[in-house]
């Protein structure tokens, strides 16, 4: 994995690049950011960059330091994630992590460790890593890789530089399904909304809800106000059937469609449009999160649908329609 390898993120790797190239590389630094867009490609390419046996600005991706980074088994690089099966990065991971990382460089000047998804350290583990974090043994670099930083303790995060990553633009997203998964352009056109920006979410995805959002949801939402409160009942009572992580993945086509009209209105922005755009996005937000904290799916949906629809229906007042 090279800089070259990650799609997007331009900012973040000149950033890094830089860092590298004036060796004024942090003791540790945390990506955050949605999961699925690159944060973990970024970390790799940051280790491959730092132990690679010939580098310019970037890693040369051929030598025998680069490939072994690639395959996980340099010996100056350490990747540790919850084990398979597991909820949680333990203590004992966190204490074989700090056992290595106090060894002899045994390739190159530095120890580069990754931790992927770092919001799963629990918190012993994440107490034991704060010395670690502080001061890291010698010439190491500390990579946390985290897609919710709120997992993480204040302590944990006052020691790590954050570098934040945004979602990749749905045109980028369309394009690595069809370069890099196969997928035909299609299908790759009409999955890339529901990614949120992220690849890796977007291939969550299964065929019939991605249907079930293109037939009941959206054409519902394009003239929400129009609709007398029984459609709204009966899609809710449908929808509250499914498991909540299918809910969640669902309500992601409207997250996309209110994303896309907030961009609209922000385009020509009036005040009482550009409000109401963003309300709508909020309420499908602040339902996702009462649905990941378990509350009863259909009343939660009832409430969404019938938020939405008010808003929609102030909108048409306000700009005159019938």
């Amino acid at each position: 994995m090279r800089f070259a390898d990650v799609a997007g993120h331009a900012r973040v790797i000149e950033r890094l690049m830089r860092a590298v190239a004036r060796d004024q590389l942090p003791h540790t630094y945390l990506f955050a950011g949605p999961s699925g867009i690159g944060k973990f490609a970024t970390a790799r390419a940051l280790a491959a960059r730092l132990l690679c046996d010939s580098p310019s600005t970037d890693a040369c991706g051929t030598c025998a330091s680069c490939l072994s980074a690639d395959h996980e088994t340099h010996p100056d690089l350490v990747t540790i994630r919850a084990a398979e099966g597991a909820s949680e990065i333990k203590i004992d991971q966190v204490r074989d992590l700090q056992r290595r990382l106090r060894l002899r460089s045994v390739r190159s000047e530095r120890k580069v460790a990754i931790l992927d998804e770092a919001q799963y350290l629990n918190l012993p583990a994440q107490n034991a890593m704060l010395k670690t974090l502080e001061e890291p043994p010698g010439s190491v670099l500390v990579i946390l890789v985290a897609s919710n930083v709120a997992g993480l303790l204040p302590t944990v995060l006052s020691r790590c530089q954050r570098i934040t990553f945004f979602p990749l633009p749905n045109e980028l997203v369309e394009r690595l399904l069809v370069q890099r998964c196969g997928m035909q352009a299609d299908q790759a056109h009409d999955l890339a909304p529901f990614g949120e920006g992220s690849v890796g979410q977007a291939l969550l995805f299964r065929e019939d809800l991605i249907e079930r959002a293109r037939t009941q949801l959206l054409p519902l939402l394009s003239d929400l106000a129009r609709h007398p409160y029984a459609d709204l009942a009966d899609l809710a009572r449908d929808w509250g059937r499914l498991e909540t992580a299918e809910l969640l993945l669902l309500l992601r086509a409207p997250l996309a469609w209110y994303r896309q009209r907030l961009a609209d209105v922000a385009a020509a922005p009036t005040g009482r449009a550009l409000h109401m755009a963003l309300s709508q996005l909020r309420t499908v937000y602040d339902t996702m999160e009462r649905l990941r904290r378990h509350a009863h799916r259909q009343l939660a949906l009832d409430a969404m649908l019938l938020d939405l629809q008010w808003a929609a229906r102030e909108a048409r007042r306000h700009s005159g329609q019938r």
